[in-house]
């Protein structure tokens, strides 16, 4: 499904306790967000292999209990993600959002239990990679709600990371992309492999997860 070129949100979810599933969908040049999953919502939303770009403010915003996955945001006019508390996001990429004071992933509304934020990129964003201004996602701390590791931040204007404790395996190169700018975020060989999970406990096997949305061969 796409969305493209309207007044308002691409796609809007009004609905108290209301669950959608947003799968393979895609979102641009609307006037407002690219997604606004609920600001009143109590129900789980959830984003999988969407693309959101080029929408006048945000590229996916609101909610808690909001679980993205190996989705892409780009070239929108605000925050890339609005992240809020009891979300999860894995493999997705925030890039060129780069508005006014604008961040990749913001969390200004993380709430009291604080996002698992895994195997995600931010590139090239207007203010911050990754911006916490609510409570911080933990590093394996003592209130260790939240996670924060495996990720990648490189050439946002302001730093990559604000009121985040950066984790012990993220990376700060520039991820490479193929061609972004026409679409294409498949990703260097140096965040190939480099991506949760690795070796799981036992270690017996270890995984080869990318950092990024888009998995190489």
């Amino acid at each position: 499904v796409r969305c493209t070129t309207n007044g308002t949100d691409g796609f809007a979810n009004t609905q108290n306790g209301g669950s959608p599933s947003y799968r393979l969908c895609e979102s641009d040049a609307n006037t407002s967000d690219g997604m606004d999953t609920g600001t009143t919502n109590s129900g789980i939303v959830r984003v999988i292999g969407c693309y959101l770009h080029d929408n006048t403010v945000a590229g996916c915003t609101d909610t808690n209990d909001k679980h993205c996955i190996a989705t892409i945001v780009d070239a929108n006019g605000s925050h890339g993600f609005a992240v809020c508390s009891q979300s999860t996001f894995a493999n997705c990429v925030a890039y060129r959002n780069t508005g006014a004071s604008t961040d990749g992933f913001n969390m200004a509304a993380s709430g009291t239990v604080p996002p698992i934020i895994i195997n995600c990129i931010a590139k090239d964003n207007g203010r911050y990679g990754f911006n916490n201004t609510s409570a911080a996602p933990v590093l394996l701390g003592p209130a260790a709600y939240g996670y924060f590791d495996y990720n990648g931040y490189h050439g946002n204007t302001t730093a990559g990371l604000n009121g985040i404790t950066a984790g012990i395996n993220d990376l700060t190169s520039d991820p490479t992309f193929t061609n972004a700018a026409a679409g294409d975020f498949s990703i260097g060989v140096n965040y190939k492999a480099a991506g949760f999970p690795g070796l799981f406990p036992g270690g017996l096997s270890t995984g080869y997860m990318d950092i990024g949305t888009i998995q190489r061969r």
